[in-house]
Order: structure tokens, then C-alpha cells, then sequence
């Protein structure tokens, strides 16, 4: 650029010049978004740490519940009881017998 306006080449310096402005513009918005991209970095850190921690006590909370549960006879009589209470299977027959008093109490609500 220098040469170029010793010379008197001034749209040579001109075309210089704005190259240089335009490159100096845009490692100016690059800086930015480095320091950017750098506090979003330091703060997913900060958040991977705090959810870490979060996991780590979770896990360790729920390694004793296990433990107190496998040792507990409440629980595992619990767990292997039947929702319903009973061991087997309802059979059809009681569902069906149950249907039919169910209609019947509606048609009488319904009647009355």
C-alpha cells in the first residue's frame, strides 16, 4: 500500500485499503465470536459438572434404596404379591358374571 501511494497509484491503495479494512472488520467479528463460543464453553462446563455431581447422588441414593429394598422382607414379600391378591388368573366366567351385573344396575338406574 505504501508503494502503491509513493507511486501515486491511488486506486491501487484504494483496493488495498479496502481489502484491509474488510479483513481488520472481519478478525474483529471472529474475535467475537471466539470469546463467545469461550464463556458458552466455560458455562456447559460449569453445567456438566453441577448435572455430574447431580448423577453421582442419584445414583448413590438409589444404590441404598436397593440395597434396604433387597434386604427389606416387606418389599420383596411386596413384590411378589399378585396386584389383584390372588395367584392365578381371573377366569372369564367372573368377568362375564360381573358385565352382566353392571348392565343390569345401569338398566335399573336407568329405569328409575
Amino acid at each position: 500500500m505504501d508503494l502503491a501511494l509513493s507511486k501515486e497509484k491511488t486506486d491501487i491503495a484504494r483496493m488495498l485499503i479496502r481489502r484491509r479494512l474488510g479483513i481488520e472488520a472481519a478478525a474483529g467479528e471472529l474475535e467475537e465470536q471466539l470469546s463467545a463460543a469461550q464463556k458458552q464453553k466455560a458455562c456447559l462446563v460449569e453445567t456438566i459438572k453441577d448435572q455430574q455431581l447431580q448423577y453421582e447422588t442419584l445414583k448413590a441414593r438409589a444404590e441404598t434404596w436397593q440395597r434396604r429394598s433387597e434386604n427389606d422382607s416387606f418389599v420383596s414379600v411386596a413384590r411378589s404379591f399378585s396386584v389383584d391378591g390372588r395367584s392365578g388368573q381371573i377366569r372369564d366366567e367372573e368377568i362375564e358374571l360381573e358385565l352382566i351385573r353392571r348392565k343390569q344396575a345401569l338398566a335399573q338406574d336407568g329405569a328409575a
